[in-house]
């Protein structure tokens, strides 16, 4: 579909292999590759540990993280200010989720 459809984008969530984004990159182009977990079916960890240990360069893996996303659904980057750390709550449960932890009772 890829291949027939040049507007059509790729989630990663859906493919856990590791050479998925070379591999797009590739045959489609790593422009049309969206970050996404389908998370609680898939593992966060996983899909992220698959965007950061590709073997694409740097530029890709912030084009899929969020660059390609950004550019999709015109989002500007001034609308995303980053947090400062003391302020955000969320802290705790992504440094579980990142450790593969239990992150409820």
């Amino acid at each position: 579909l890829l291949e027939k459809h040049p507007n059509l984008y790729f989630e990663v969530g859906g493919n856990q292999s590791n050479d998925c984004l070379a591999f797009t990159k590739y045959h489609f182009g790593i422009d049309r590759a969206l970050f996404g977990t389908q998370w609680p079916v898939r593992s966060m960890r996983a899909i992220k540990a698959i965007v950061e240990y590709a073997d694409v360069s740097e530029e890709d893996k912030n084009l899929v993280a969020f660059g390609n996303a950004q550019r999709l659904f015109g989002l500007k980057e001034e609308d995303f200010p980053l947090y400062d750390d003391k302020d955000c709550k969320f802290d705790e449960l992504a440094k579980k989720v990142d450790a593969a932890a239990k992150v409820s009772e």
